[in-house]
């Protein structure tokens, strides 16, 4: 029997018997009233039931049953919390099954029961705004996100002090926020007073810490800042394999952020190890039908399809877009994601009609989804431009490769990786319009920028990363080098000078001027460092030449040596030395009169629309008493 039922029987008989006054009928009407609070507290059950589901993954029948004790409630349960903590299990149960509508639906329900109990101004409705916010955001409403997130952050930074865990909370996802939207300063700011207050509470070996160091190393990559990034994305990856462990969901995030930055430096082994450990615990936690498995799948696929291996990348590109499309849908940011990602993969496989399906469908997801500064506009962008400069179409290319250009300094600066490559873009554009000069400009700056990149790498990562680094980008140096034999003068050879000898000397050079800083350095700590790296350096020359000696062994002590590399390399200041003097200019000053140096260069010939197969073989002249380089 349930309570309004009650009411009306109990009314019914009042009204009957009201004049006899009877003791009998007093009795039934306490004895129907008594029975009522009984039947009521199946709800009890009903939740009791439900979270039993929920704890078994059987998430659907987790639902039915939080519903059917939400109905069981009395009319003043929200007196109670019942009626809200029940509302917030529904919106929890649904925001994992991705059907984020109706997560929002009881969220909401239960904010309007919070605020009806206890006002706007507690910890309960600023952990409602931060759960809406979160919702709204994998919803792709940045609008709503932003707005929620401010909410729980004004409500916490007044009801706590700011040094408080619950506020540095509140700044790190709202830092999370504009990272991914392309806030970065603003990102930045949040993090760093996260990163303070969880220092001291609850610890710099608490997850928490590890959860903003994370993020910040991931603002790092973003920007460009990869020696500040690293520190802290190998840092935050150490405490989470403690603590929560390796097969928890924040360690998967560690280890993407931290391939993610591997990517970006050129070293893809390290990267794709990450990635495929992050791809394997989401599958586990998760099923292979969530959408962060979807999105191991995809940047494990980004990987691939840099390092050439198509069909592999094309795979995981539809088994995360088929993910996405069944539960997102086909108007979400990361189904916009998946389209951009394989047309990107076919543009680069020359499938030009099927890249520029795709690429037009993720403008059209984005251009509703986001926001106008939103970086996956400038990507797309790019995207597309590099189809119209293939397609002959250079008046669109170069509007495209300008506007991307442009965003990119706008947010990161010139040593930013997409900023790079838009100069080169729009330097290929401007040498198929015969206007040389401008690309001549926009090569420097892209051959600038892209050494300074080099010099910050440089700082704190070992010789064989820094080998593999320059293997990456050795079809710039190669494209620069094909412009200047082309489109200029022989008597203006002083830029392709410049690159020859940068590439020849520069990881030799850094290794010696690192060396003979650390003996002259007089510091003892220094020192210890460089004899522990050397010994470890004869160990694992000595393990290679030994029978039975596993690869993973060898593995374990190179990756010491590295360590100890990186640390000798942070420590050391030299590399920022080496780059202000290697250049032309430089040489013909150390020339002696009547002097001449001759370099050597060969590089694989590109035509400014497509590489050939010719290899040039070029003598650079550098004479004391001549100006001009030949």
């Amino acid at each position: 029997m349930n309570n309004q039922h009650s009411i009306y029987c109990c009314f019914y008989l009042y009204r009957l018997f009201f004049f006899k006054k009877s003791r009998v009928v007093l009795c039934l009407i306490l004895l129907i009233i008594s029975v009522n609070p009984a039947s009521a507290q199946s709800w009890k059950k009903y939740e009791s039931d439900a979270d039993v589901y929920r704890e078994n993954k059987k998430l659907d029948s987790a639902v039915l049953f939080y519903k059917a004790s939400r109905n069981s409630l009395t009319q003043d349960s929200f007196l109670t919390n019942t009626d809200i903590r029940i509302n917030n299990k529904i919106g929890e149960v649904y925001f994992s099954l991705s059907q984020f509508d109706s997560a929002a639906l009881f969220y909401l329900e239960a904010r309007s029961l919070i605020m009806k109990l206890k006002g706007n101004e507690n910890p309960e409705y600023a952990s409602n705004s931060n759960q809406l916010a979160i919702v709204y955001l994998k919803k792709g409403s940045n609008d709503k996100a932003e707005q929620y997130f401010l909410e729980t952050l004004k409500i916490r930074e007044k009801i706590f002090n700011g040094r408080h865990p619950v506020f540095a909370n509140s700044c790190n996802n709202l830092g999370n926020f504009y990272s991914e939207i392309g806030k970065y300063d603003k990102a930045e700011t949040l993090y760093l007073i996260a990163l303070k207050i969880r220092a001291d509470n609850p610890g710099k070996s608490h997850p928490d810490y590890a959860q903003t160091a994370n993020s910040l190393a991931d603002l790092y990559r973003k920007t460009g800042q990869y020696e500040k990034a690293e520190p802290l994305a190998m840092l935050a990856k150490e405490i989470r394999g403690k603590n929560p462990g390796k097969e928890h969901p924040t360690y998967a995030i560690s280890c993407t952020n931290l391939a993610n930055l591997y990517r970006d430096m050129g070293q893809y082994e390290k990267a794709e190890e990450n990635y495929i450990e992050a791809k394997n615990i989401r599958e586990k936690v998760f099923s292979n039908l969530h959408p962060d498995y979807a999105q191991s799948c995809n940047i494990l696929a980004d990987l691939y399809t840099t390092m050439g291996k198509y069909p592999e990348a094309e795979a995981l590109y539809l088994e995360a877009m088929k993910v996405r499309e069944k539960t997102l849908g086909k108007e979400h940011r990361d189904y916009g994601q998946s389209c951009n990602n394989l047309g990107s993969l076919y543009l680069d496989t020359k499938q030009y009609d099927k890249a520029e399906q795709f690429l037009l469908q993720a403008r059209s997801i984005w251009q509703k989804a986001l926001k106008d500064d939103d970086p996956a506009l400038a990507i797309n962008k790019t995207k597309l431009a590099t189809l119209h400069l293939l397609q002959g179409n250079y008046s669109m290319a170069e509007t495209s490769y300008k506007e991307a250009l442009q965003f990119w300094e706008e947010k990161t600066g010139k040593e930013h990786p997409s900023y790079i490559q838009n100069a080169y873009g729009l330097a290929k554009v401007y040498w198929n319009l015969h206007k040389p000069d401008k690309a001549n400009e926009l090569y420097k700056q892209a051959l600038k920028s892209q050494y300074q990149q080099i010099n910050q790498l440089f700082r704190f990562t070992s010789e064989s990363e820094k080998q593999q680094y320059i293997n990456n980008i050795a079809g710039s140096s190669d494209e620069n080098l094909s412009f200047y034999f082309q489109e200029k003068s022989g008597n203006n050879a002083r830029e392709a000078y410049d690159i020859s000898l940068l590439n020849r000397n520069l990881i030799l050079s850094a290794a010696q001027s690192q060396r003979q800083f650390i003996h002259q350095a007089n510091n003892p700590a220094l020192l210890e460092i460089y004899d522990e790296w050397i010994k470890v350096k004869q160990q694992i020359a000595s393990l290679a030449i030994q029978p039975n000696v596993s690869f993973d062994e060898i593995k374990l002590v190179q990756t010491k040596a590295d360590s100890l590399e990186k640390e000798l390399t942070r420590r050391s200041s030299s590399v920022e030395k080496l780059h202000k003097s290697v250049n032309w200019k430089f040489v013909q000053q150390s020339l002696k009169a009547k002097e001449a140096s001759i370099e050597f260069v060969n590089f694989k010939y590109f035509n400014g629309q497509r590489w050939t197969d010719s290899t040039f073989y070029v003598a650079i002249l550098i004479r004391k008493d001549k100006p001009a380089i030949r």
